[in-house]
C-alpha cells in the first residue's frame, strides 16, 4: 500500500475523439466509467473521514508522520485534441479557506504538472486521503486499498 502514495498515479484517459477511433474512445470511456462507479463508495468513505483526518493535520501529527490527499487534476492536450486526467497524492503543508496546500508527490504522466511542483486544490476535489507513519504503515487511503485489489473487468 505504500507504494501506491508514491506511485499513486490511477489512470491517464482520453475524453475526446479527436486521436482516436470512436471505439477505441468508447472502450476508453467505459473503462474509466467503470472504475469510477467500482471506486464511488472509496471515495465516499474518504470524504467522509476527511474531516477527522484534517482536524488532527491541523492539531499537529506526531513527528515523521505525513499527511497526503488525492486530487484528479485535469490538463488539456491541444496538439492530441484530448482532454487528460490523472489522480495524485499531494503532500499537505497547510490547509486554510477550504483549500489545501502542498506539492505533488506523484509520478507525473500528463503535461502541465509535475511531481514536487507547489499546488492548491479545494477541499471539495480530494477523493482520498491518508497519513503515512514513519513505519511505512498508513490510514486512511481507502481509494488506495481498493486499487491494490481491482481488477477492471
Amino acid at each position: 500500500m505504500r507504494t501506491l502514495y508514491f506511485l499513486a498515479v490511477l489512470a491517464v484517459y482520453s475524453l475526446s475523439g479527436f486521436a482516436q477511433s470512436p471505439d477505441a474512445v468508447r472502450m476508453e470511456d467505459e473503462k474509466l466509467l467503470a472504475y469510477r462507479r467500482a471506486a464511488a463508495p472509496y471515495v465516499a468513505k474518504a470524504r467522509a473521514t476527511y474531516p477527522a483526518a484534517k482536524r488532527r493535520f491541523l492539531a499537529g501529527l506526531p513527528p515523521g508522520h505525513t499527511f497526503a490527499v488525492m486530487v484528479r487534476l485535469q490538463v488539456i492536450d491541444h496538439a492530441k485534441k484530448e482532454v487528460q486526467q490523472a489522480d495524485v497524492f499531494v503532500d499537505v503543508h497547510a490547509i486554510k479557506n477550504g483549500k489545501v496546500y502542498g506539492r505533488i508527490n506523484s509520478p507525473m504522466p500528463i503535461a502541465g504538472y509535475k511531481r514536487g511542483e507547489l499546488i492548491s486544490v479545494s477541499e471539495s476535489e480530494i477523493i482520498n486521503w491518508l497519513i503515512a507513519r514513519p513505519d511505512g504503515s498508513e490510514e486512511g487511503n481507502y481509494v488506495g486499498k481498493f486499487l491494490d485489489h481491482y481488477k477492471p473487468k
